[in-house]
């Protein structure tokens, strides 16, 4: 694989800052028409998987030279899944659900080429919150940092204050497992 034929098939600009901090050219082409909602049944885990491979498969028929990275984030509690919160109050519902408990961080990661030659991974962080107080995530739902997260926070962003600990990769739960990718890329 040549540096330059990796797309991002995403527009979230959490996975550029990832692709740029491990030094892996790249260019970005969203992903479109993709249904993400989830399957009735359907595990988180198998969820982030499809939709990332989803994304990636229709940017690479578009583009059949490249290799075509999507990937998806998912946040849930057992089988319960916090997607993008849409309001104040779907984002206040999600930080009801995940403080004080444990919840799972599912990043799906597809490389795929050609739409036949594929890699896909799954990979999970676990994220233990605080309790919190209406103190801190008042001002925290009137900012604009819930919104296109799952989950309705970034562990990198105001949310840091938040987490007692983390069992996984860092980058999983930014919304990419790095260590998986480059380990991919150095085999292509």
């Amino acid at each position: 694989m040549t540096p330059e034929t990796l797309i991002l098939a995403s527009a979230s600009p959490r996975r550029r800052d990832i692709l740029r901090f491990a030094g892996i050219p790249f260019r970005v082409i969203a992903p479109k028409g993709v249904d993400e909602a989830p399957r009735k049944g359907e595990r988180p885990d198998a969820l982030a998987r499809r939709l990332a491979l989803a994304k990636a498969v229709e940017v690479s028929v578009r583009n059949p030279d490249a290799w075509v990275l999507g990937a998806d984030t998912v946040v849930a509690i057992g089988a319960r899944t916090f997607g993008k919160p849409r309001n104040v109050r779907e984002a206040r519902t999600m930080l009801r659900n995940l403080q004080g408990r444990a919840h799972a961080v599912y990043t799906g990661v597809a490389l795929v080429r050609n739409v036949k030659k594929r890699r896909v991974r799954v990979e999970r962080t676990r994220v233990l919150f605080k309790k919190l107080s209406s103190k801190e995530w008042g001002p925290y739902l009137k900012s604009r940092e819930p919104y296109d997260k799952a989950g309705g926070y970034a562990i990198q962003g105001t949310a840091r204050k938040w987490v007692r600990r983390y069992e996984g990769e860092y980058f999983t739960v930014l919304g990419l497992s790095l260590r998986w990718l480059l380990a991919e890329l150095n085999r292509l």
